[in-house]
């Protein structure tokens, strides 16, 4: 098994990387909708891919829940078996972090 990488996801979603450089920021045709001019752009020495024109972005996982509509352990199991690809230390991210509420004392001073 090999590592999960944003090239095979975008591959596997016909986005052709030949004319990629392994470093840097790179344009590509976005996989994710019919597109005549390049709108997508790919970073795989980050593995992060957005495209402007459908707005899709991320990593290799999140790319995979966008696109299957899948959570996180649904698109690890799916690039293990569609892929055959190991997701050895991707972990899921922690949650966004809660808005904090009002003071007490705002709420008091300001009604």
């Amino acid at each position: 098994m090999s590592d999960l990488t944003i090239a095979a996801v975008l591959e596997f979603y016909g986005a052709d990387l030949t004319r990629v450089a392994a470093t840097g920021w790179r344009s590509i045709h976005c996989p994710f909708h019919d597109d005549k001019h390049v709108s997508g752009r790919v970073n795989l020495e980050l593995g992060a891919f957005k495209c402007h024109g459908c707005e899709a972005y991320g990593d290799a996982i999140s790319l995979i829940e966008q696109r299957e509509g899948l959570d996180f352990r649904g698109a690890c199991e799916w690039s293990e078996t569609i892929l055959g690809a190991s997701h050895q230390g991707i972990h899921e991210p922690a949650k966004k972090r809660k808005t904090r509420k009002r003071s007490v004392w705002r709420h008091t001073l300001f009604d």
